[in-house]
């Protein structure tokens, strides 16, 4: 397998568009009307790189999706190949976590979800239901989440209060500003969460992500 260094994934949706344009299209400006998973193959990517490039075609083009889930279920149906397996069921997991497919082919991805090795469809079919609840995200899957799934543990997050006091709250990649706002009320026993926020805190960079529907 190749191997990934730890870079944050980070950077804007416009950025994300520019490397996808640059890489697929080369050079014409546009975000492909077709997708071809072999195309990673002649491209120099680290693995979460890969991982980026195939959730942001998702993300930024709605038309493709449907082609991207019907190509990572087609990889996995009789794969001989153990290593190819591995990896095609951790994508589907960030893959459904990221957006959804469309009404069509949704029936089709459950249905081989159903048939499944269930200690991987179980943990797609929850991302699934959550990223239909919660929308497609803004962004692909972050460095941690990306270890979180690899090494299938808890993605835990700390969350720090105005007073200084931390609690420990388990997200999920659907996770919204607005659910752990109001996670951390119904903790606290404030009934009333209008007025409150969520930061994002990495070094001496703060974002706010308000108390949306912005995932976290």
């Amino acid at each position: 397998e190749k191997s990934f260094n730890k870079k944050k994934s980070g950077g804007t949706l416009s950025r994300l568009t520019a490397t996808i344009s640059a890489r697929i299209s080369k050079g014409s400006g546009k975000v492909p009307t077709t997708f071809d998973l072999s195309i990673l193959e002649d491209i120099p990517m680290t693995t979460l790189e890969q991982v980026h490039f195939i959730l942001g075609c998702g993300i930024l083009k709605p038309s493709l999706r449907d082609e991207i889930y019907c190509q990572l279920c087609k990889q996995l149906t009789k794969n001989p190949y153990k290593t190819s397996i591995a990896r095609g069921w951790l994508l589907l997991n960030l893959l459904t976590a990221s957006f959804a497919p469309s009404p069509q082919v949704l029936h089709v991805v459950a249905k081989f979800l159903d048939e499944g090795t269930p200690s991987n469809a179980v943990k797609c079919k929850k991302n699934l239901q959550r990223t239909l609840q919660n929308g497609t995200r803004n962004q692909p899957a972050s460095f941690m989440e990306y270890d979180a799934v690899l090494n299938k543990k808890p993605l835990d997050l700390s969350i720090t209060l105005m007073d200084g006091t931390n609690h420990q709250y388990v997200a999920d990649h659907a996770t919204t500003a607005q659910e752990i706002t109001s996670d951390i009320a119904d903790v606290l026993g404030i009934k009333e969460t209008f007025g409150f926020s969520v930061f994002i805190s990495i070094g001496s960079k703060v974002a706010s992500l308000g108390n949306g529907r912005d995932h976290v």
